[in-house]
């Protein structure tokens, strides 16, 4: 191997740019003393167990945060889906109550309304003149309260039908 400085020789296979080399002695059996490592004074750089144990569970901690914001999140999408699910089931009640009552049917119009309406509704039905007006107002389903849950629905009299007057 060529010399490349005093008493060193180029690692081969390495280029001489490297900065890799070799004690010139180093393959006719002499035994180099190995340097000692750089002493390390921050303990949070070195990686150590202590500076890793401070940090321990952090990741689970984290994990388990996510998963109770992803419970909540989807127990409020499912409020709300069962909100909107009620609002329609209102709405019909009202609907249906509304045209038998138009038709002369008031008996049947609050019994189709009970059975259509979400269990707990309240229905009303006002006739004033030949203008049918039903309610029905159900309570909110999964505690949002800030949700009202209300249908109303209007109907003339069918000719023949007496209302109020």
């Amino acid at each position: 191997m060529p010399a490349t400085g005093r008493g060193r020789v180029a690692a081969s296979g390495f280029g001489s740019g490297s900065g890799f080399s070799v004690p010139s002695g180093a393959g006719s059996g002499q035994v180099s003393e190995p340097k000692a490592a750089p002493e390390v004074t921050s303990v949070a750089t070195a990686g150590s167990a202590f500076a890793r144990d401070g940090e321990r569970g952090s990741a689970t901690v984290e994990a388990a945060i996510a998963v109770c914001a992803v419970v909540v999140v989807l127990a409020m999408a499912l409020a709300g889906a069962g909100a909107v699910f009620a609002q329609l089931r209102c709405t019909d009640a009202a609907r249906e109550a509304a045209r038998l009552v138009a038709r002369g049917d008031q008996a049947r119009a609050e019994e189709a309304a009970r059975r259509l309406a979400p269990s707990g509704a309240t229905v009303s039905i006002q006739v004033r003149d030949d203008e049918v007006t039903v309610m029905v107002t159900a309570e909110p389903i999964g505690g949002l309260d800030l949700v009202s849950i209300r249908a109303e629905a209007m109907a003339v009299l069918e000719p023949g039908v007496v209302g109020d007057g």
